[in-house]
């Protein structure tokens, strides 16, 4: 997905998964949550909940918030 803010793309920056959040599609969604299986506790997952804990996405937030949740071994709500 083509960033408006930034000329850098990476999983790793919490603006770019922002706006992947915000604005991405089901495909980008898929290659954040392969990167999030792949490393639960990785870079890109300490960036995302950086996000997910910052600011509220309809539909989003909440949905994140659970998967990461869940993949790092936590009950969904704890």
């Amino acid at each position: 997905m083509p960033s408006v803010r930034l000329s850098s793309l990476s999983w790793k920056n919490p603006v770019y998964l922002e706006e992947v959040l915000a604005e991405g599609s089901l495909s980008d969604w898929r290659q954040l949550y392969q990167q999030i299986v792949n490393y639960p506790f990785g870079e890109v997952a300490e960036a995302l909940e950086r996000v997910v804990n910052s600011v509220t996405i309809y539909g989003a937030t909440r949905l994140w918030k659970g998967l990461l949740a869940c993949l790092q071994g936590a009950a969904p709500g704890a």
